[in-house]
């Protein structure tokens, strides 16, 4: 009669968890700041080691509730096919976010390559509404784009360095590796539309 009890007690302790509610992983892991980053060409995965982690720390210092998303697409020298593919990336990862936390806002960042990300990226009225900064360095559809992800171009930092050969078709080279030194400026930026 002991292992009945025992078996029933345990049967009744799975079925009550089984009925209990599911509840959405929500808040615990919802920040009110998701920085996403799309980082340049030949970038390791991640947000980017020439300007999205010096701007991820640099944002970290003046807003503690911020997480950060590096897109995930090829950062091969290939201009057509990867762009789209890291803005299809992009668009999911608002949408779900969107979903999970929906009192979270965005600010989105593009270096080089991964400012074509965000040029391409097509967000819906909703989503767009919550992106309060886009922030892009080196970018190559400077003076060819002014299509962006957010509702106001007065929200959108865009630097170019002087000589740069991606974004004004400078001959130096490293005007275009340089952009880190951005970081501060841009985390300010970001952090006067939270």
């Amino acid at each position: 009669m002991r292992f009945a009890s025992s078996t029933f007690l345990a049967i009744s302790a799975f079925s009550s968890a089984l009925a209990a509610p599911l509840v959405a992983p929500r808040q615990a892991s919802c920040s009110s700041l998701k920085f996403i980053s799309a980082r340049g060409t030949t970038e390791q995965p991640g947000l980017g080691g020439i300007i999205g982690e010096p701007l991820y720390n640099a944002l970290r210092a003046r807003i503690p509730d911020v997480t950060a998303y590096g897109v995930d697409y090829p950062s091969t020298p290939e201009y057509v096919i990867s762009p789209q593919q890291g803005a299809d990336d992009l668009e999911a990862h608002l949408a779900a976010q969107h979903v999970a936390c929906p009192d979270q806002r965005f600010t989105i960042s593009g270096y080089s390559k991964g400012a074509m990300v965000i040029h391409l990226s097509q967000l819906p009225q909703e989503i767009k509404d919550k992106v309060i900064a886009v922030t892009v360095f080196g970018d190559p559809y400077r003076l060819s784009s002014n299509e962006w992800p957010i509702n106001s171009v007065s929200d959108v930092l865009a630097i170019c360095h002087d000589g740069d050969p991606v974004c004004v078709k400078g001959a130096n080279v490293d005007a275009h590796l340089t952009y880190g030194e951005d970081a501060e400026v841009a985390a300010d930026f970001i952090a006067a539309r939270y």
